[in-house]
């Protein structure tokens, strides 16, 4: 906090560690500096929100695509992110750093680096904005569907299920 005295957290969206984050930001004495938006309904208030970053964090170590990244290299904003293989997929590897899974000294460190360092800081966002002209939303949606049809398939092949009646 000393080398951000200015720095703002907004945590957007909900899930099962609400409440403990919430008490967290009271014991440390820091809940004036963080916000929890909750579910945003808009889609383009969560962009606004993301737009307005100076670094994007996506702490979760379970992801379907990713697509949270692919938002924030679209605004311009860097991100830190778990180095899990849909996230690394979605970003090419390009427009943020990656920490190691439940590390969060590798994870404060590697936003530490963004917001200290200018020139890491455009690249970035440069990277970033490359990255997205690459995605296509027809082959993203191609990608999705190939994995649907995977899971599907899989959750209903009758070799995974005992159909005995009780």
């Amino acid at each position: 906090m000393k080398d951000f005295p200015d720095l703002q957290c907004k945590i957007i969206g909900t899930g099962p560690e609400d409440w403990k984050l919430k008490q967290l930001t009271l014991r440390l004495g820091i809940n004036e500096l963080v916000t929890f938006s909750g579910f945003v309904n808009d889609r383009a208030d969560v962009l606004r929100m993301i737009r307005s970053s100076h670094v994007l964090c996506l702490p979760s170590t379970l992801e379907g695509f990713g697509m949270v990244v692919t938002e924030a290299m679209a605004c311009g904003v860097p991100f830190v992110a778990a180095n899990i293989p849909p996230i690394l997929e979605a970003s090419n590897q390009k427009g943020g750093l990656f920490f190691q899974c439940r590390d969060v000294e590798d994870l404060a460190g590697k936003i530490r680096m963004i917001l200290k360092d200018d020139r890491l800081q455009n690249r970035l966002i440069h990277e970033g904005l490359e990255r997205v002209k690459d995605l296509k939303w027809i082959d993203l949606s191609k990608k999705v569907e190939t994995i649907y049809e995977k899971t599907i398939f899989f959750c209903f092949d009758s070799s995974n299920f005992d159909f005995s009646i009780m």
